[in-house]
């Protein structure tokens, strides 16, 4: 029997807010673009359903034998929400009606997990180098929906895009991180999985987060203060009336370093001229086409782009997808300013992908969040990002869901000091590690899959699985290890330094890794990749040895140790402390030097 519930006045204002910034008067119901067959809804929780439609309509929702009314309120947003149901892993009809209807057919109930960051967020699994994966991926009970690219700057609220099954046809263009992870989850418990992929190559957390994300913690304070001042600085500089933007120059009147992170373009069927201030601009930049052929030079040899002419932006606009993947397009002089990056210093684009990509999805009930970010790191300010963005996503969807980091693989030359290298990712992974002291937040430790001779490295299914582990465990109850050992104290003893760890599991190991295969004890082996100093700081290769539960630290170099460092430089090759179920342990120091 259908039960018919009147649930207006019960409807978050919060998430109300959230989606009237989209609304505008008109006769049918609209929904959002998230919203396709094959798509899952969150089980166990209020599943919401919402929309935009004439304001005053009245909104009928059909699922799974519940039968939801709503109104849409003066901006014409709506927004209902199902009962908690169990996971179904048979497809149902979604109906929606107003004065038009849909249905949205093969809809499953399950987990949906949201997955975030950079570029190896992104990294499809049709990268991966493992055909066989993708061949064999007939999974229908795991399915995936994406998020358009968006830098904007001001909060959206529809994004995403039609959601797919995944199989051998679609599992490429599926976040490889996060395939390996439903893969696992979905064949250990039988629920079905929903993917969210929101994650752009090449950008800092600064993106991800909410303009309120930077006044939690002084620590971030500041840095959103400097934010603020130089967007201003920018926007003073640009014309100021949004009306006739259109028909007012706007050049840029220096050189702009463009790279992976910040490369911008603008390809338009538009005038361009010489402007007499960009006196570094070449007479053969003065037509477009041949200024976009300079940049793509440019980006190739990792220069400078030239100051781009002035450009007329009345007329006909056309996108196109030729660039190299790392030039971004942006339009053209938006106003007010959209923080679009226009070269520069990157603060222009803090804040845009939280209002393009992961605003829009505030009112979609999710399991939980991966997290890959960091190669484009704050240094010592990234544990107090990531805990600010954190908390932040919980608060607005009144959810204290579960987040679990990547922590940044192996990368780049191997370094012979024994000091490290505490200036580059060392530092990063030490600021990820740390973000365990945040309630319900896991790491898994990716030191011996990553590739010294690539950024994106095509292990993604050992990341994916470790991230699948600390899941298993912690929200599906399932009695498990799932991470390598974690450094916890250490004292000093007849001249060594004897070092305790927490997720031991069955013991300490020396342990070898190859690719994708499993962890094996390296019997005979010595630990690797230990350092060790006195009071003089001055930094050597250690002895280390396991003796039960804990390490001894030492050297005859150093008679009164008082710090260890292990695997504290990019590419800490040879690194192999483990524990017995074959996971890595983190990289870490004891000293705060």
């Amino acid at each position: 029997m259908k039960k018919q519930i009147h649930l207006l006045n019960t409807v978050s204002l919060t998430l109300l807010a959230v989606l009237g910034a989209a609304a505008a008067a008109h006769a049918n119901v609209r929904l959002p673009r998230s919203f396709s067959d094959h798509m899952v809804l969150q089980r166990d929780m209020k599943a919401n359903v919402w929309g935009w439609a004439e304001p005053g309509e009245t909104v009928t929702v059909q699922f799974g034998g519940q039968k939801l009314v709503g109104k849409a309120d003066k901006t014409g947003a709506w927004l209902v929400a199902l009962a908690p149901m169990k996971a179904n892993a048979t497809g149902q009809e979604l109906t929606v009606t107003g004065k038009n209807a849909f249905q949205i057919a093969d809809v499953l109930v399950g987990d949906v997990w949201m997955v975030s960051g950079q570029s190896n967020a992104a990294f499809g699994l049709g990268g991966c180098k493992a055909p066989e994966d993708v061949s064999s991926a007939n999974f229908p009970l795991i399915r995936f929906t994406g998020s358009w690219e968006h830098f904007v700057g001001s909060p959206q609220s529809d994004g995403g895009s039609n959601w797919n099954v995944v199989q051998p046809g679609s599992a490429g263009g599926c976040s490889a991180i996060a395939f390996y992870f439903a893969r696992k989850v979905q064949q250990a418990t039988g629920v079905p999985i929903g993917i969210l992929n929101c994650a752009v190559g090449g950008t800092e957390i600064e993106c991800w987060m909410a303009p309120e994300a930077f006044n939690n913690y002084p620590e971030n304070a500041e840095a959103a203060k400097r934010c603020k001042e130089s967007i201003q600085e920018w926007e003073r500089e640009l014309p100021s009336s949004k009306a006739t933007a259109g028909n007012r120059p706007a050049y840029l009147p220096v050189d702009q370093p463009i790279g992976l992170d910040l490369a911008t373009a603008w390809l338009a069927e538009v005038r361009a001229k010489l402007k007499n201030s960009a006196t570094s601009l070449d007479p053969s930049f003065m037509e477009l086409e041949t200024w976009v052929a300079a940049a793509r030079v440019a980006v190739a040899q990792h220069q400078s782009v030239p100051a781009q002419p002035e450009f007329d932006t009345v007329g006909k606009w056309l996108l196109t997808t030729s660039l190299p993947d790392n030039i971004k397009r942006i339009p053209l002089l938006p106003h007010p300013a959209d923080r679009n990056g226009v070269g520069g210093h990157g603060w222009f684009r803090w804040q845009t992908l939280y209002n393009g990509m992961i605003h829009p999805f505030i009112p979609y009930t999710m399991k939980g969040m991966l997290w890959y970010q960091g190669e484009n790191g704050s240094g010592k300010a990234y544990y107090w990002r990531m805990r600010s963005m954190v908390e932040t996503m919980r608060k607005e969807r009144n959810n204290a869901f579960p987040v679990y980091i990547v922590q940044l693989p192996n990368f780049d030359k191997t370094s012979d000091d024994p000091q490290g290298e505490p200036d580059k990712w060392p530092t990063t992974r030490e600021q990820q590690l740390k973000c365990l002291q945040i309630p319900n937040v896991g790491l898994a430790v990716t030191i011996d899959v990553g590739d010294p001779l690539d950024l994106h490295p095509s292990n993604k299914g050992d990341m994916g699985e470790r991230l699948a582990l600390w899941s298993l465990a912690k929200d599906y109850g399932k009695k498990i290890v799932c991470s390598g050992p974690l450094y916890q104290t250490s004292r000093i003893a007849s001249g060594k330094l004897i070092l305790a760890f927490d997720s031991i599991g069955g013991g300490l190991m020396v342990g070898k890794k190859d690719g994708r295969k499993p962890t094996v004890e390296d019997k005979g082996a010595k630990l690797q990749c230990f350092a060790i100093a006195g009071e003089d700081k001055k930094w050597v290769w250690a002895d280390a040895v396991i003796d039960g539960k804990t390490v001894v630290v030492s050297s005859p170099a150093v008679a009164k140790p008082v710090a260890v460092r292990y695997a504290f430089s990019m590419n800490p090759a040879g690194c192999n402390l483990y524990n017995k179920e074959g996971l890595p342990a983190s990289p870490f120091r004891t000293d705060d030097w």
